[in-house]
């Protein structure tokens, strides 16, 4: 699949951020690199992040976006009958 790269430098937090766009300008992957105190290298994509030392991943997570559960509603389940057992006379 044919695809353009954009790759930007920035020496201000010792990052590159590589974009891949389709040919049609979409974005189709974006992935930030940067370095740690430790010279780490720290690779982060989509709500992944990989911390990498001399090439071989030592630490991964993953954030995970859980959508909130919507409240339920109060459904009244039966009615009280006040005549119930009430005789008539």
């Amino acid at each position: 699949m044919p695809f353009i790269l954009a790759v930007r430098f920035s020496e201000h937090d010792r990052s590159i951020e590589k974009i891949r766009y389709s040919l049609d300008g979409v974005i189709v992957t974006r992935v930030i690199d940067s370095l740690d105190n430790n010279n780490n290298v720290i690779r982060k994509w989509n709500e992944k992040e990989m911390v990498l030392f001399k090439n071989k991943p030592i630490f991964m997570k993953q954030n995970i976006k859980l959508k909130a559960l919507d409240q339920m509603k109060n459904k009244t389940l039966f009615i009280s009958n006040p005549n119930i057992g009430v005789i008539d006379t």
